[in-house]
């Protein structure tokens, strides 16, 4: 599933926004969109779960405005696609650090904005084929492709390696946690690009799916905690 956020203050816009997205999709692949009213919603959702992959912000909104609020979303996460949404206000130099692929102008046409949404949407699907990890199947000579966003994390155990995903993933799996033939040490090498880190020499987390370190222990998705050794 792709989690989609729209942010903005008029909350018809949003929902105008939403159903513009839903019928660009239709049913060919599957999503979740979230209305977010203002600048530090949107941010405290992403603080919890951190697996947002595109987000529509309203530039001019009462209170913490999309500038401010894009540039603290950054710094939780860099890799969710950005597109601004504007009555009047024009870009100015400084949002291109944002990395902002579209800006949608409120007073376009419909078949304008669907076009923008278009390609926002195949930007959120290509960005996420980058991260994807191939393992090597139970069965002899298959292979494994995961979403890394779904790794909550790995665990030798028993002399086998399992790959835990996330509830709502797991399906596309077949279940979790998933048998994998690969080693922990050389996940911990095809993994060195993403967010992970060994707590314990059998485990390899997932950060994306961390939710606080408290009392030196890591605590994830599928209520499962570490002691940082």
């Amino acid at each position: 599933m792709y989690r989609i956020a729209v942010c903005d203050d008029e909350l018809e816009y949003a929902q105008y926004l939403e159903r513009l997205i839903r019928e660009r999709v239709r049913d060919s692949y599957e999503i979740s969109v979230e209305l977010f009213q203002s600048g530090n919603e949107l941010i405290q959702a992403m603080e919890t779960h951190n697996n947002i992959e595109l987000v529509i912000l309203d530039m001019m909104m009462g209170g913490l405005d999309g500038y401010d609020t894009a540039l603290r979303l950054r710094k939780i996460n860099d890799r969710f696609v950005l597109a601004f949404c504007t009555g009047i206000t024009p870009p100015e130099a400084r949002f291109y650090d944002l990395k902002v692929l579209r800006y949608i102008m409120k007073n376009e046409a419909e078949t304008e904005i669907a076009g923008k949404i278009d390609a926002l949407l195949k930007a959120m699907r290509e960005n996420r084929a980058k991260r994807c990890l191939t393992l090597h199947g139970a069965g002899k000579g298959s292979l494994q492709n995961f979403d890394v966003d779904d790794i909550v994390y790995i665990e030798y155990y028993r002399r086998k390696t399992w790959v835990y995903v996330t509830e709502s993933s797991a399906a596309k799996y077949g279940g979790s946690p998933v048998e994998v033939r690969d080693a922990l040490e050389d996940i911990c090498i095809l993994t060195q690009k993403y967010e992970f880190g060994q707590p314990q020499r059998s485990y390899l987390i997932n950060f994306t799916n961390m939710l606080r370190v408290w009392r030196k222990r890591v605590y994830l998705l599928l209520n499962k905690d570490f002691a940082i050794c």
